[in-house]
């Protein structure tokens, strides 16, 4: 289960260039683990490997950039991507929830489906 975005303006981020030495407000998103789980490291492990391949791979304006990943966010590597000046998109459909015009409420729900509709391609 991957745990709610974290913003970080301090973050050492691996296996992206143009990040070394600059520091810029990023998203990270980690895995929850709970003291109860099973230890099964691995199966988890191989899941963010898979999450992290498929990632490197989109290129959509409806689809945020993979950064890279770090660490000290929980026991495996956190993923990292820019931050939204308007934060997570659930913060900001619960800042906005009585102001939003049907119109803008339509223009956000089809970015969302089209960004969608390039992750299943």
């Amino acid at each position: 289960m991957i745990s709610p975005v974290l913003s970080c303006e301090r973050v050492k981020i691996r296996s992206h260039p143009a990040a070394m030495g600059i520091f810029i407000k990023v998203a990270v998103k980690a895995i929850k683990t709970y003291s109860a789980d099973n230890g099964d490291d691995a199966q988890k492990k191989k899941r963010l490997r898979r999450e992290i391949r498929v990632w490197l791979d989109l290129d959509h304006i409806n689809v945020l950039p993979f950064f890279g990943t770090t660490m000290g966010f929980g026991r495996f590597p956190a993923m990292v991507c820019p931050w939204l000046k308007n934060g997570p998109l659930t913060s900001y459909l619960e800042r906005r929830d009585d102001s939003m015009t049907m119109g803008e409420r339509l223009v956000l729900l089809c970015d969302v489906a089209v960004g969608l509709q390039y992750c299943k391609k």
